[in-house]
């Protein structure tokens, strides 16, 4: 029993270690602050496993070392690892998710930042000395970080579960592209549940999130571009529910125009962009697909009309046939109108992606120049507005607002005052009360999802 005395020195300055941990903000830190308390908290396990178990050699009590929660952890401590356990498991079973989705970027690094966090947490807990009291003091502020956590992985799920919803209304679309040219053609009635979902998604309540198209496969390619341009067209849908019917078979005719890109006679498109051969063959894509549509659907003799012209411009530049004003279904026009809008806000290889204001300027130039129907525009502008729910624009006093409440003057949330600091609550402004103020900048949806960072989950 001679080592007793040291072995109890060096307990109770363990412990005096322990106690004098500094607790990790809410906030995630960066990864090198990360991985230097994970290794802090590795050689304070083994120290006190060390300790254990010297100590219960001596006193005849040794027993197998574990990596489960101690017994000396009190019943709430316990509760808290059980926590703390469930919530790292429930952040990693997101990695998969994220990793199969082309839209990345912020939500995947603060799930990574996220994970690391917890395991911290988890760490500490399982590492608190066995005093009740101190227990009890060093818990309170885990158990915050723990709640700051499971608050964040509740967002992590839901931008998880929004762009998986994005994913499935996209491969089912793209399976029903494909279909048409099979020997058992999906009909008009297949596509509602499309429909529906393109209609509660894309309110004018919701921001107008694009989703991705860049895909070497043809039918998911078509599929994401009709996604994106009956997005747009839905917000004009909000507008007329008098006229709900024909809103619906316009709805459809947009999810389905570029059904010709996906006969495999037509482009050969495996990767990259298009070359000069497969433009042409792209190009002849809008009377494949009307034929196609004349063909399984005989009776809607409409919708192939506009699938076949929905490329023309009133001013004759447009293809296949290079129509000109009257002899352009109104449909076909309306067609125009949103995929030009929805190609304008998504960036390309070639160029970046254009501000909701901007793209809609442009649509409206088009229409000027007699390229587009400048009366159709100026409804989609009326729909639209320059500044949808969703978009982040800078007033002239130099802070951010992120539009809750689209208008000509909209309602704003404050999310950077004009020294560049978050507001302490939230902050609203009604731009229709406060003409003292201009948007000066309006941010494309990119740009704004990088300024905003992980606040603003919602722009996923």
């Amino acid at each position: 029993m001679a080592a007793t005395p040291g072995l109890l020195e060096r307990l109770t300055a363990l412990r005096q270690r322990l106690g004098e941990m500094t607790l990790p903000s809410p906030t995630p830190a960066t990864g090198q602050q990360l991985r230097d308390l994970e290794q802090q908290l590795a050689a304070l396990r083994q120290a006190n496993r060390q300790v254990e178990e010297q100590i219960g050699q001596l006193l005849g009590t040794a027993e197998a070392s574990s990596d489960a929660a101690p017994p000396v952890l009190t019943w709430r401590l316990r509760r808290l690892v059980l926590r703390a356990r469930q919530t790292v498991e429930q952040l990693k079973g997101l990695m998969g998710p994220f990793a199969r989705t082309a839209e990345t970027g912020v939500p995947l690094e603060l799930l990574q930042a996220t994970i690391a966090m917890a395991q911290f947490v988890l760490g500490a807990l399982e590492t608190l000395p066995a005093d009740e009291r101190t227990q009890d003091r060093l818990a309170d502020g885990l158990e915050a970080n723990l709640a700051a956590i499971e608050r964040r992985h509740a967002q992590l799920q839901a931008v998880a579960e929004r762009q998986k919803r994005r994913r499935d209304h996209i491969r089912e679309l793209a399976h029903l592209l494909e279909r048409l040219g099979q020997e058992t053609p999906p009909t008009p009635a297949d596509f509602q549940p499309l429909i529906d979902a393109v209609l509660e998604e894309h309110g004018a309540e919701q921001p107008l999130v694009w989703a991705p198209t860049r895909d070497a496969r043809l039918a998911r390619w078509a599929a994401g571009q009709g996604w994106n341009t009956a997005a747009a067209l839905a917000r004009v849908v909000g507008g007329a529910r008098g006229d709900w019917p024909q809103w619906r078979g316009r709805l459809l005719a947009r999810l389905i125009p570029d059904a010709g890109v996906t006969q495999p006679h037509n482009v050969d498109r495996t990767q990259g962009e298009f070359d000069l051969q497969a433009r042409r063959e792209l190009e002849r894509h809008p009377t494949a697909g009307a034929e196609l549509l004349a063909r399984v659907w005989p009776g809607e003799s409409w919708l192939a009309e506009a699938v076949a012209a929905h490329h023309e411009n009133l001013d004759g530049t447009g293809y296949p046939k290079g129509r000109q004003g009257h002899a352009i279904p109104t449909l076909a026009r309306w067609l125009r109108l949103a995929e030009s809008y929805a190609a304008l806000s998504q960036s390309t290889p070639q160029r970046p992606a254009l501000s909701p204001r901007a793209a809609l300027t442009e649509v409206l130039l088009e229409g000027e120049r007699g390229r587009l129907d400048l009366a159709l525009g100026e409804k989609l502008h009326q729909a639209l507005t320059p500044t949808p729910t969703g978009t982040l624009v800078e007033l002239s006093d130099g802070s951010l607002g992120l539009v809750r409440r689209a208008g000509p003057r909209p309602f704003l949330q404050i999310v950077a005052a004009d020294d560049g600091r978050t507001p302490p609550l939230p902050l609203f402004v009604d731009l229709a009360r406060w003409p003292q103020r201009q948007m000066v900048r309006v941010f494309p949806l990119e740009e704004a999802r990088q300024l905003l960072g992980p606040d603003h989950l919602e722009l996923w």
